[in-house]
């Protein structure tokens, strides 16, 4: 399904009310805010999808979370535990 004109407008003023919300002292030019701000605000929405996401996966028993010594989180298969 198609998205109208003023649905995608909406889209994109919704995208950068949450990008204003989360970084209030920003400005930028059109250019800018189309590359920049948009991207990040749809990455960091992305992300936290992604979190919630694996989270839910985490809850399942299907993947498990990993703190490397270096203190980074890794995602996996919860069933390569028994491959090793």
């Amino acid at each position: 399904m198609m998205t109208s004109g003023n649905e995608r407008t909406e889209e994109v003023a919704n995208v950068v009310a949450r990008y204003l919300l989360a970084h209030p002292d920003a400005s930028d030019t059109l250019d800018g805010i189309a590359r920049w701000w948009l991207s990040r605000q749809r990455q960091d929405d992305a992300s936290e999808l992604v979190q919630a996401a694996l989270e839910l996966l985490i809850d399942r028993g299907l993947v498990e979370r990993r703190t490397t010594a270096d203190g980074v989180i890794l995602f996996r298969s919860a069933r390569s535990r028994t491959r090793t």
